[in-house]
């Protein structure tokens, strides 16, 4: 298990904080060196070994954490809030160290977090829990694209959602603004160049955002529509027929 906040002996050093782990775990008394010399090359630390863990930053302390959790070869690793207590680019390389090991060892890595940016970097499934059980659990790229559980489509929502000022909203009266939402293969695509070509319509893109999880990709885009009634109508299908959803800004959800 690793702890949000470390939970490191302060008063012995680093070797002999993984000693103590190896011997908790019944590890081989003649191969304890070797091994806590592996783990500390394992997390990028080897020059830390008579350390104490006071003279250690946040992220190092953690990547101590990781060696001790990992030191006897467990099956899952647990992992309580691991980046909650660390800066933004710390936690990165938390995330990437965690990654590499999982790799390496073939570990399954269960990772509690309320922090959606690092399930969207870093995990392959999602369960999200609801006063004390579990309520969804999908694919990383599923929960974020197609949530399904009120809790979820309300934390999702927050993390993807883009908002437009009241001020802005008013002034949008002669046509249409849109929101659209993309998934997948069709995200990347030139849609809006090609209906403002094909239509007698001018498209203004007023806001828009797109999010990586993992190799897959999320787009909303919001848009202004101008134009005859007819030609807008057609453009307003040929973007529905193309995009994950449409929606006109004012208009509840369906």
């Amino acid at each position: 298990m690793i702890f949000q906040h470390f939970n490191l002996i302060h008063n012995r050093t680093i070797k002999e904080n993984l000693a103590f782990a190896l011997r908790a775990g019944h590890y081989p008394q003649e191969k304890q060196e070797a091994r806590i010399k592996e783990l500390l090359e394992m997390v990028d630390l080897p020059h830390k070994i008579h350390e104490y863990p006071n003279n250690l930053s946040g992220g190092e302390k953690q990547r101590i954490g990781i060696a001790r959790a990992i030191a006897n070869e467990p099956e899952i690793l647990l992992c309580d809030e691991a980046t909650s207590a660390l800066d933004v680019e710390t936690t990165e390389e938390i995330l990437k160290l965690l990654i590499r090991i999982k790799e390496q060892t073939g570990i399954t890595i269960v990772f509690i977090t309320h922090e959606l940016d690092v399930a969207r970097k870093f995990f392959d499934r999602v369960a999200v829990m609801e006063k004390g059980r579990i309520v969804e659990e999908q694919t990383t790229y599923g929960l974020f694209s197609q949530p399904k559980q009120p809790i979820t489509k309300k934390l999702v929502g927050r993390y993807l959602d883009l908002t437009l000022p009241e001020e802005i909203l008013v002034s949008f009266t002669e046509g249409d603004l849109l929101e659209l939402r993309y998934q997948g293969e069709y995200t990347l695509e030139p849609l809006i160049s090609t209906v403002a070509k094909a239509y007698d319509v001018s498209i203004n893109i007023i806001h828009g955002k797109i999010e990586y999880i993992k190799k897959d990709v999320i787009g909303i885009l919001y848009i202004y529509l101008t134009g005859p009634a007819e030609e807008a109508a057609k453009a307003r299908a040929h973007l529905a027929a193309n995009v994950f959803s449409l929606r006109k800004i004012g208009e509840k959800n369906g």
